[in-house]
């Protein structure tokens, strides 16, 4: 197993998108929050393209909600006859519009070629991917085969990084092993790098979900920093000031870390990329999802084999996870029963998931867990 070279002040990292798009605005803020922790930023093409095609969008969506807004109140204007603060009101708003539609202009000549273009329009159109696989995979490959790149950073998560799995140059990334950095729908990269090429990949928060609006906390850039900075030896976990390990199950375990998210894991099942469990330690974790759909995905992992040969459980955050059915049981009580008569060591409540405050995991890493003790660490070995 490689053990990327750690970050240091002044390296160049590059910024990707392997799933979805985030807009030209939130680029230039991620770099931003990158700059700040004395890293030097390579923005992908397809990424810097699709950022700008969705800048775009986001504009020609608030010319159109404007439009049908001054529509909306000329209506009202006529039906109820007013001359007063309304008609005044409407008068100003228009032309407002007038001049934002003038300035949009030619970026709606320019959403118009790019909407001819072959390859772009379907991307284009459906507001969830950040540009074709390919393009996405080639940002990656090239990040990787960049000597000057000393790490690899995901904008955000999202959906469709399963698309990209296939046009990943491989070779190139198995030996050139750097730093890789996300979580989420990125939960395919990860568990693909350390299984299949080797390379420790790290589960940390991510510039659009973690970093900006507002920065990140205390306890996340202090677990990111530990991480990916330092020539640690071993980490030991800690949990954010306040919140609770639970023991599911007690006793210990060792083996390798894999895991990530449920529904992305789950899917990966039956697919060339699904992930070997055997002798290692899981994590899981995932967000908004209904209980019935997180049981149906263990049930997914489980009647695939994923749970035998376990050696030891973490559970994260599950945070958002409802049963619409009942509220009586939440999605704790589902982990507890799925999870707790297992046999092997289980802790619950990581503070390791979708929430803004998040630990950052060495996925590939050996791990060392002490249900009993409720102690988790990790080990360069």
């Amino acid at each position: 197993m490689v053990y990327p070279k750690r970050l240091q002040e002044g390296d160049t990292v590059g910024l990707v998108a392997p799933a979805s798009p985030i807009t030209e605005e939130r680029i230039a803020l991620c770099v931003k929050a990158l700059e700040s922790l004395g890293l030097k930023v390579k923005v992908g093409q397809a990424l810097a393209r699709s950022g700008q095609i969705f800048q775009e969008l986001e504009e020609e969506k608030k010319r159109r909600e404007g439009a049908d807004r001054i529509q909306a109140k000329e209506t009202k204007a006529e039906v109820a006859g007013t001359e007063g603060a309304l008609v005044e009101e409407t008068e100003q708003e228009g032309a407002a519009l007038e001049r934002t539609e003038r300035e949009g202009a030619a970026a709606d000549g320019r959403l118009a070629s790019w909407r001819q273009e072959d390859g772009v329009k379907g991307f284009l159109e459906t507001g969830y991917l950040a540009g074709r696989p390919e393009d996405r995979a080639g940002d990656i490959s090239q990040m990787f085969a960049d000597p000057k790149i000393k790490g690899v950073i995901c904008a955000k998560g999202g959906y469709g990084s399963a698309q990209i799995m296939g046009y990943l140059d491989q070779e190139t990334i198995r030996k050139n092993p750097k730093l890789f950095l996300g979580f989420s729908d990125i939960t395919n990269l990860l568990a693909t790098l350390s299984q299949r090429w080797g390379i420790v990949a790290y589960h940390g928060p991510m510039p659009s979900s973690n970093m900006i609006d507002p920065p990140m906390d205390p306890y996340t850039a202090a677990c990111l920093k530990e991480a990916i900075f330092t020539d640690w030896q071993e980490l030991d976990f800690k949990n954010p000031e306040g919140k609770a390990l639970e023991t599911l199950s007690g006793g210990k375990a060792s083996g390798r870390l894999t895991g990530g998210n449920v529904t992305v894991f789950a899917r990966m099942t039956g697919t060339f990329y699904q992930t070997d469990t055997k002798d290692k330690i899981l994590f899981l974790e995932d967000v908004t999802e209904q209980v019935p759909s997180i049981d149906m995905y263990i049930t997914q992992m489980e009647n695939a084999g994923l749970f035998k040969g376990v050696k030891g459980i973490l559970l994260g955050d599950f945070n958002g996870c409802e049963d619409r059915y009942c509220s009586a049981y939440p999605v704790e009580e589902l982990l507890r029963d799925r999870f707790g008569a297992m046999g092997i060591p289980v802790l619950s409540g990581l503070g390791c998931g979708h929430r803004r405050t998040t630990a950052t995991l060495p996925m590939g890493a050996w791990c060392e867990m002490d249900a009993d003790r409720q102690s988790v660490r990790f080990l360069r070995r």
